[in-house]
């Protein structure tokens, strides 16, 4: 988005990285939740504790407003549903195990 700014706001602002909470700091705040499934379901993002969101709805939104429309507008994505697509597919790789020795890799040449 930094990109489509047409002024220059030299001297003017100042860009703040908001990290999404860590776990001391919900534990600190009495947010932590004793299930670590609940955890991870709720995410660590400040508005859905901030502000009392459900998890599945903030998520959904936040989709759409950034992934479906900035990410696309940006990279001028033509095909909505094949982006969908690949978003699905990178999901799901998320929670997969990275390297695993008992695999062929299917990029390895057979003898």
């Amino acid at each position: 988005m930094n990109e489509a700014i047409t002024q220059t706001l030299a001297g003017r602002i100042a860009l703040i990285t908001l990290l999404p909470f860590s776990i001391s700091e919900l534990k600190s705040a009495n947010l932590l939740h004793e299930s670590l499934e609940q955890t991870v379901f709720n995410g660590f993002h400040q508005r859905i504790y901030v502000q009392n969101f459900e998890p599945t709805s903030w998520y959904r939104n936040y989709t759409k407003t950034y992934l479906e429309r900035d990410v696309r507008q940006l990279q001028q994505v033509q095909d909505l549903a094949l982006f969908q697509k690949f978003m699905q597919l990178c999901v799901g790789r998320i929670g997969k195990i990275i390297l695993n020795f008992a695999e062929q890799p299917t990029w390895q040449a057979k003898p």
